[in-house]
Order: structure tokens, then C-alpha cells, then sequence
């Protein structure tokens, strides 16, 4: 809807008041305006208010198959016309997702598009699967479903992905598209609305789990010298032959500053190529 009202600002048109409007959910509206019986809506939608004419319904197959979602306008029961419209896949989007699957996740896409629109974006995407034709109240049962086979997690913007985000087990919401009803069903808000920022979470997620990692692996040798020498002592009947703070001094100086080294080191190179 935005993107047809940019499009009518930029061509000048002005807009008439409607009266009795409704939502149809998932497959279109209806309206009076200037006293005309006005419907828009999906292909599916329409088709079931008049019999489309054969050349209309191949440009919207044509349409489709481009990975625009076509949706046809008809006034008082004669059909006006199609206007195409289409979501723009970012180039750092599809880098993202290519990420996500080398670290063995499964990428799904839900939409209520046609399942020709749907596979076109999802092919540019990179996606592994389409779900397509899913009403507004159905995506929380798809994530349902995708949850049998293991962790969900799911990212959305409108007020109907608010059940669905709720239902998976991690929900993320975009921060400046996104409504409020979704922010308080997420569980994380990407404050930039860019999906590319999710696999930047993973891969710094993994590089400080690594150094952490690195760390324990690090101070554990002294640690456990230390602990053992005082066993020992204490099984041999002798005196403990590390007070308290000589052990804090020890570990001051040969541990934690040299671990600085390992908190702050980069990532391996292969970390977004590992499971």
C-alpha cells in the first residue's frame, strides 16, 4: 500500500475519501468512493468477484513468474486494471541468508503471495524453502509445525507476525518498520531493520564463544597446578604453600593479562562455514 500511495504522489493524483472500507484479510479490500463500488485485491480474489479475461490473467502469471505480486482493481463490477508490485531483495539480504545456511540452518520463507511470486523472490533470496499462500492467522500454525523438527527462530514487522514470533523460540522484530504489538511479542529487535544484521550477531556470537573458550583453556593449566600443589600439602600434613594472595597475584600475572590477548582476538576464518 505504501509504495502504490509513493507512486500516486509522484504521478500528482489526489486521493478521493472512501466510505464503508473493509479488509479482506490476505486477499484484498473494498471501498465507496464518489458513490462507485470499488474492489482491489489478489488474482485469487478477484477471479472470485468476475471472470477475469484471459489476457489479464497471463500478464499476471507473466508478472508473477518475475516475482511481482500483481493485484487487479475493478469499480462497479468492471474490471480497471493491474498494478505490479514487488519487494526488493538487498544484495547484503541474500549474503546473509548464503551465511546462515553454511552454518546449517534452514532457511524458510513465509508469504502470502501466489506460489509463483513466492519462488521467484525465494530463488533470488537464496532461500531453501517457500511457503506461500499463508494467511495472516497461519503463520503461527506454520511455526508450530516447523518446531517438531527442531529451535525456530523467526523474524517479521506487521501486527499479524506477532503471534508467530511469540510461537518460535527466538522472535525478532524489525525496529523501525516494525509495530510496536511486534516489538513486545520479540524477543530481539534489529534497531537497523537489516536482515544482513542477524548473521552479524551469529558470527560475533561464535567469535566471543570461541575466545571464551581459548580463555578457560588458557587458565585452567595454572589453576589447576595450583589447586593440585595445595592437595598434596594438605595430604602430606605440610603447611599450604600458597596463601590466598599469592594465588591472586600469581593469576593477576600470569593469566588474566595474557588472556587480554585471547577476549580480543578475531574470528577464525572459517566461522560462518562451520555447523
Amino acid at each position: 500500500a505504501a509504495a502504490i500511495m509513493k507512486r500516486g504522489e509522484e504521478e500528482k493524483l489526489q486521493p478521493e475519501a472512501a466510505e464503508k472500507f473493509a479488509a479482506i484479510t490476505g486477499s484484498g479490500l473494498k471501498a465507496t468512493v464518489l458513490g462507485a463500488q470499488l474492489l482491489g485485491g489478489s488474482v485469487r480474489y478477484m477471479a472470485s468477484q468476475l471472470a477475469l479475461p484471459q489476457e489479464m490473467e497471463k500478464q499476471a502469471d507473466a508478472l508473477s513468474q518475475a516475482g511481482k505480486t500483481p493485484l487487479l482493481f475493478m469499480e462497479d463490477g468492471k474490471l480497471l486494471g493491474i498494478i505490479a508490485v514487488a519487494d526488493t531483495i538487498k544484495e547484503d539480504s541474500a549474503a546473509a541468508i548464503r551465511d546462515l545456511r553454511n552454518l546449517g540452518l534452514r532457511v524458510v520463507m513465509l508469504t502470502g503471495d501466489n506460489e509463483k511470486t513466492a519462488a521467484a523472490i525465494g530463488a533470488q533470496a537464496g532461500v531453501d524453502e517457500v511457503i506461500a499462500g499463508v494467511l495472516p492467522d497461519g503463520k503461527e500454525r506454520v511455526i508450530r509445525d516447523l518446531k517438531k523438527y527442531g529451535k525456530v527462530m523467526m523474524v517479521g514487522d506487521g501486527i499479524n507476525d506477532a503471534p508467530a514470533l511469540k510461537q518460535a523460540d527466538v522472535g525478532i522484530a524489525m525496529g523501525i518498520k516494525g509495530t510496536e504489538v511486534t516489538k513486545e511479542a520479540a524477543d530481539m529487535v534489529l534497531t537497523d531493520d537489516n536482515f544482513a544484521t542477524i548473521a552479524s550477531a551469529v558470527r560475533e556470537g561464535r567469535r566471543v564463544y570461541d575466545n571464551l573458550k581459548k580463555t578457560i583453556l588458557f587458565i585452567m593449566p595454572t589453576n589447576l597446578a595450583q589447586g593440585l600443589l595445595i592437595i598434596i600439602a594438605l595430604l602430606a600434613g605440610n603447611l599450604i604453600p600458597l596463601t590466598p594472595v599469592l594465588i591472586l597475584w600469581m593469576n593477576m600475572a600470569t593469566s588474566a593479562t595474557l588472556s587480554f590477548g585471547l577476549a580480543f582476538e578475531a574470528g577464525e576464518q572459517n566461522i560462518m562455514r562451520r555447523p
